[in-house]
């Protein structure tokens, strides 16, 4: 086996499973990834790329900026904006390489802000979470 991670241990993982699905499988794929925003959002993002033609490498937040095409995306519980692009998709993150790799790293930064929202609102109402300035 190739490296523990990346679209070829990918490939082989998948290859020694029975789940494999075929173009009539389309509404219940569809319908078990609606069920999770982040994935339904990273694959928007790329549907999105391959209508605006974009290419990869992507190798920076603008890159990525391009995909809102001057608008906000709203949709799944989430409103992004530009800004947010910027904040929560780390440098890091880059070269974002693939449809695979763009969706994975959506979700992730997804996580991310749903994670420091999270801790914000817990400061706010105070949910039992201790903070780094030790207050609940």
């Amino acid at each position: 086996m190739s490296e523990p991670f990346g679209p070829q241990a990918e490939s082989e993982l998948l290859a020694q499973t029975e789940m494999v699905f075929e173009p009539k499988d389309l509404d219940l794929l569809s319908f078990a990834v609606s069920r999770v925003p982040e994935l339904w959002i990273g694959t928007w993002a790329a549907k999105r790329r391959r209508e605006l033609g974009l290419i990869y490498p992507f190798e920076d937040p603008d890159d990525l900026i391009k995909l809102l095409a001057g608008k906000d995306f709203v949709g799944s519980g989430y409103r992004i904006r530009p800004k947010d692009v910027t904040r929560y998709f780390p440098a890091v993150f880059f070269p974002v390489r693939s449809d695979r790799d763009l969706i994975r790293k959506v979700r992730i930064s997804l996580v991310r802000a749903d994670t420091e929202y999270a801790l914000l609102k817990s400061q706010e109402f105070g949910s039992g979470f201790i903070l780094k300035d030790g207050k609940q």
